[in-house]
């Protein structure tokens, strides 16, 4: 493989997405905001700092995990800062290719948010998950990186309607 394909859900300001292409360059970045004036920022701060083979998608997750080019297309799809995990993996893991890596940044209560995700993780297709201190090497970042490996497809019915996830998570599924 030439290169990875990534995708950044909630980017926000570019973060982790535009980092990652950064230290990467060869890496296909998508990123993904709902917010209209976000996406514009980006595609200026993409130009100024001449960074190619990047893409962007003005939608909201729950919609473009949807759509048939987005669908499981991922090899790494990251996130910061968007919602609490048990929400978060249902507008991640529909994105990502079976065999590839959802990376959330968490804070010190990680551990806590993926024992109340993991049904919903293993619902949606994720699997072995993980959970690395960041600050344990790099100790100006205080928080915790959950990696969940996608092992299997996503129900086609993954992500619910837009408000969905937010009012009634996946949780205490079987």
């Amino acid at each position: 493989m030439d290169f990875m394909k990534v995708l950044d859900v909630g980017t926000g300001a570019g973060l982790p997405g535009i980092p990652l292409k950064i230290v990467m360059p060869k890496l296909k970045l998508t990123l993904l905001d709902a917010t209209s004036k976000k996406i514009d920022f980006l595609k200026i701060v993409c130009s100024e700092l001449l960074l190619s083979n990047v893409d962007f998608i003005l939608d909201r997750a729950e919609r473009a995990a949807h759509l048939k080019p987005y669908r499981g297309d991922f090899d790494l799809v990251v996130s910061r800062a968007v919602a609490d995990l048990k929400i978060l993996v249902e507008f991640m893991i529909p994105f990502c290719k079976t065999g590839g890596l959802i990376v959330a940044m968490k804070g010190e209560k990680a551990e806590q948010e993926v024992k109340e995700a993991l049904p919903a993780i293993r619902a949606l297709g994720g699997d072995n998950v993980e959970i690395i201190d960041s600050s344990s090497h790099h100790p100006f970042l205080k928080g915790r990186l959950v990696v969940i490996r996608k092992v299997a497809e996503t129900p086609s019915n993954y992500p619910r309607r837009v408000g969905i996830p937010h009012k009634r998570p996946l949780t205490g599924l079987s």
